[in-house]
């Protein structure tokens, strides 16, 4: 079991690996700092099961919001491409009034422009005043997050959050629609995350002060921003008069593990594959065969060699054989534990003869077929000869020659 690290903390460039085995775990890590970032597509290399757990960012400042967990399993399909965000941890900064907090970044797993599962970001601090150090509410791993005392209704789900009214901060982005700006001062106060059709971008904020990658919300003149992710959060209040919300989450996976509040920084994304039911063997290969268009006779004895397959489970592999008789392909042989077998050739008349192997698991997992050369059979003829007289049998009777 291997991990790979696709690409390095605040690195844009991403390199998956072609192949994965059982067990094999991706790590995908933030594409930058702030409020621009990288969504990166995966090609699914095989058919399967695959775990994916994703973490939301961290709001800025120290009392900032932080990120949910979100975790499931999902059947993937080979050749599929999944968009893949992970939401930044919140700018804490001096905004020209006091220091307040960006909203976090939400992290997407997103399949054919639907979500499979988001991890919403957490809430900015806010500060101003006499209002210092107000706590910005963790990511929920609901799909609303969890109402504030004082705070702006949810617009619903999937939907960007409130502004805070005033010069609090903008809300974060949802799946569906961006944050909101305060309709009163459009966005010199913060303005609202960018949802994911726009990319995921943070909202801009008060004098430069912006939410960060996965739909943050920008900071206000007086208050943090609030979270992105499936829901947005509405940012903090007019001078911090309530807290910056972290944002909901999504997942429509099996086997799910979900938590509010547990990531205290960047987000990320892990993909660990499960692998299939059973992965069959892989194909042989035949190293001897008969002659292409070469003429064999009924009953005759053609050798046959092939390569050894290879199970990725290490289950027991044994092969079976098949012939074709120009109309249907017969059972020749089953449970083959070698890599060669003597095959005696039915009695058949055709040009378009041909063998066939494949390789079975123990879990009944089987391998493509490999196909011989195309040759030609004709039916062996026995003569006897009774003193001057050539005799065959044919079709039940006795025939001279």
């Amino acid at each position: 079991m291997a991990t790979y690290t696709v690409n390095q903390p605040g690195s844009s460039v991403a390199t998956f690996p072609a192949s994965l085995k059982r067990g094999d775990k991706m790590i995908l890590n933030n594409t930058s700092t702030g409020r621009f970032g990288v969504i990166c597509q995966w090609k699914v290399p095989y058919d399967g099961l695959y775990t994916i757990e994703a973490w939301g960012a961290k709001g800025g400042g120290s009392f900032g919001g932080k990120g949910a967990r979100m975790k499931g399993d999902f059947n993937l399909q080979a050749n599929q491409i999944i968009n893949l965000a992970v939401g930044q941890e919140g700018i804490f900064t001096h905004n020209g009034l006091d220091f307040e907090g960006g909203g976090g970044g939400g992290s997407f797993i997103v399949r054919e422009n639907i979500p499979l599962l988001i991890a919403g970001g957490g809430g900015g601090q806010s500060s101003y005043s006499s209002n210092q150090n107000i706590r910005g509410s963790d990511g929920s791993k609901e799909k609303l997050p969890p109402s504030i005392g004082g705070g702006k209704p949810s617009k619903g789900e999937g939907l960007g959050g409130s502004h805070g009214g005033g010069t609090g901060g903008a809300g974060g982005s949802g799946f569906y629609s961006n944050g909101y700006n305060d309709g009163g001062h459009g966005t010199y106060y913060g303005a609202g995350g960018y949802t994911y059709s726009q990319g995921l971008f943070g909202g801009e904020g008060y004098s430069g002060a912006s939410g960060s990658f996965g739909g943050g919300g920008g900071i206000g003149g007086t208050a943090g921003g609030g979270g992105g992710g499936y829901t947005g959060g509405h940012g903090a209040g007019n001078a911090s008069a309530f807290s910056a919300q972290g944002a909901g989450s999504f997942n429509t996976g099996i086997n799910q593990d979900n938590e509010s509040g547990v990531q205290g920084s960047h987000g990320r994304i892990e993909i660990t594959f499960i692998g299939s039911a059973n992965e069959p063997p892989t194909k042989p290969s035949l190293t001897k065969q008969p002659i292409s268009k070469s003429m064999n006779l009924s009953n005759e004895i053609v050798p046959l060699e092939w390569t050894a397959s290879t199970d990725p489970e290490g289950n027991s592999i044994a092969y079976e054989m098949d012939f074709y008789n120009g109309t249907a392909w017969i059972s020749i042989a089953k449970n083959i534990i070698d890599t060669n077998y003597d095959c005696i050739l039915p009695s058949v008349t055709t040009d378009k003869a041909q063998l066939r192997i494949r390789a079975n698991d123990s879990e009944n997992g089987a391998s493509e077929y490999v196909l011989s050369n195309i040759f030609s059979v004709a039916k062996q003829l026995y003569v006897i000869k009774d003193g001057n007289i050539n005799k065959s049998y044919k079709n039940g009777n006795w025939e001279f020659i």
